[in-house]
């Protein structure tokens, strides 16, 4: 399985006022949740994840959160 690296920063701004403002940004809102830890809410660069949905070769893709904390 191919491994992809995404950049990804804690969102400030929720709901959904604060979503419209990151995607005329060009971000996109994102959430990551886990079976021992809170929901984290997140941003990711549209361009980032366009490039990662275009250039995927397979239907599976684990993919690498990689940012500040």
């Amino acid at each position: 399985m191919k491994s992809v690296a995404l950049n990804a920063i804690p969102r400030a701004l929720a709901r959904r006022a604060g979503a419209k403002k990151l995607r005329s940004t060009g971000r996109i809102p994102a959430v990551i949740y886990g079976r021992q830890a809170q929901p984290q809410n997140l941003e990711i660069s549209a361009k980032e994840m366009e490039n990662l949905i275009h250039h995927s070769v397979s239907e599976n893709l684990l993919v690498d959160l990689a940012g500040e904390r």
